[in-house]
């Protein structure tokens, strides 16, 4: 079996042709969030799942400059239901 792998270039940047870029610059904020709202498959994300991801990428950022090779997982927690 073949092992398929990747790098991950942070900070790499993305550059869009002038083309590309004068075709966004015509599309208005409004459009913008009509379309995204109308894509099943990207919900909108939470106030709660964005601070989530913030805090990941906290936890990347200093696991990263202090040199730890491996992922720490923090549990998150689950929501407690309320019987009665």
């Amino acid at each position: 079996m073949s092992k398929t792998s990747f790098v991950r270039k942070r900070g790499a940047l993305f550059r869009l042709s002038e083309e590309e870029r004068d075709s966004l610059k015509q599309v208005s904020d409004a459009e913008v969030e009509t379309l995204a709202l109308a894509d099943p498959d990207n919900p909108p994300l939470s106030e709660e799942q964005l601070r989530r991801m913030a805090l990941a990428r906290e936890v990347r950022l200093v696991r990263e400059k202090i040199g730890l090779s491996q992922k720490i997982t923090i549990p998150h927690e689950k929501t407690k239901s309320h019987t009665g």
